[in-house]
Formats: C-alpha cells, sequence, structure tokens
C-alpha cells in the first residue's frame, strides 16, 4: 500500500511540474521566437535605411550629422524584445509581480539618486551665502588657495550652486561654493 501511495505522489509531482515546465519551455520559445524576429528585422532595417539614405535625409532635416538610422533601428528592435520579455512574463503568470518589483527597484533608485544629489546640491546651496557674506562678485579678480594648487580668476557668475571663474588664459572653472568655505580666499580687486 505504500509503495502505491508512493507512486501516485510521484505522479502527482509529475503532473505538477510538467505544468510548470511547460509553461517555461513556451517562455524560452516566446523569447528565442523574439530575438530572431528581433535579428531579422535589424538587417532589413538596415538594408532599408541605407537604400533611401535615411542618415542623410534626417541630416538635411535636423541640420546634424548623426547615426539616425541605427537609433531608429536599434530602438524598433529593443521594443520588440521589451514586448518579447513581457509576452513570455505574461505565459509565466508573473507579469504583475515583474511589474511591481521594477516599479519598487525605480521607486528605491529615484530616492537614492535625490539623497545623493542633496548630499552634493545642499552644502553648496547653503555656502551661497557664505559667499555674499565674504562680499565676493561678478567681475572679482579672486585666488583661491587649494590644498590641490591656486586657482586665480575673474568671477563670471555666482550661481546657487558654483562660481564660475575665467583665467586669464580662457579657462572657465566651475569651483562648487562649499569649497569656498575650506579654502582661503583673497579677493583682488572688483570692478
Amino acid at each position: 500500500m505504500a509503495i502505491a501511495d508512493l507512486l501516485l505522489d510521484a505522479e502527482s509531482l509529475f503532473q505538477d511540474m510538467s505544468f510548470y515546465l511547460n509553461k517555461v519551455t513556451i517562455a524560452l520559445v516566446i523569447i528565442l521566437f523574439g530575438l530572431v524576429i528581433g535579428k531579422i528585422l535589424e538587417g532589413m532595417l538596415r538594408r532599408l535605411f541605407s537604400r533611401i539614405e535615411l542618415d542623410e535625409r534626417l541630416t538635411k532635416v535636423f541640420g546634424a550629422r548623426r547615426n539616425y538610422a541605427r537609433a531608429i533601428r536599434r530602438s524598433i528592435v529593443r521594443i520588440i524584445y521589451v514586448v518579447t520579455v513581457i509576452i513570455a512574463l505574461g505565459t509565466l503568470s508573473v507579469l504583475s509581480e515583474v511589474f511591481t518589483l521594477l516599479l519598487l527597484l525605480i521607486v528605491f533608485v529615484v530616492l537614492v539618486s535625490w539623497v545623493l544629489a542633496g548630499i552634493e546640491v545642499v552644502p553648496n546651496f547653503l555656502a551661497r551665502g557664505a559667499l555674499t557674506r565674504k562680499g565676493i562678485r561678478v567681475g572679482d579678480e579672486i585666488v583661491v588657495m587649494h590644498s590641490t594648487g591656486v586657482i586665480q580668476g575673474r568671477v563670471l557668475d555666482l550661481t546657487l550652486t558654483d562660481v564660475r571663474l575665467k583665467r586669464k588664459n580662457g579657462d572657465i572653472f566651475f569651483i562648487p561654493n562649499a569649497l569656498f568655505l575650506r579654502q582661503a580666499i583673497v579677493r583682488k580687486t572688483h570692478q
């Protein structure tokens, strides 16, 4: 009796596994089919765009020489790949879970980006007031003593995040406002 129960359990397990294996196989076939279609379409678009001289025509329209044909071709092929993966995930019945995971990942990346941007922007924004109190204005000739060397130039612009200095040789430096809190500044002239 125990062997008969064991065989029934094995048969039930095999049926469950074959159901999922069939889904996985179908999803893999869909992905393979999408990859093949994408590659064939990419070759056809390459020949078509070359034959109609798409890059030359779009260069005349937009005035800038770019590889428009390649960008359009790759975009179309990538759309086919994304649609193929979406169909395959739908076949596996995990599409909503994957979209939820992707949405959470996007929210996480945006939040981390905001935090990292804030780490850089907030000190520079707050240091802008200190520059005003030090009397630094557009047109001043200043020297900034920095651990890597001396930067001397005329102040072109004071923004919320940086000071733009133009050296005598024409080089323009963008110096973060927060740097002025940590470094010595010598103001030479104001015009």
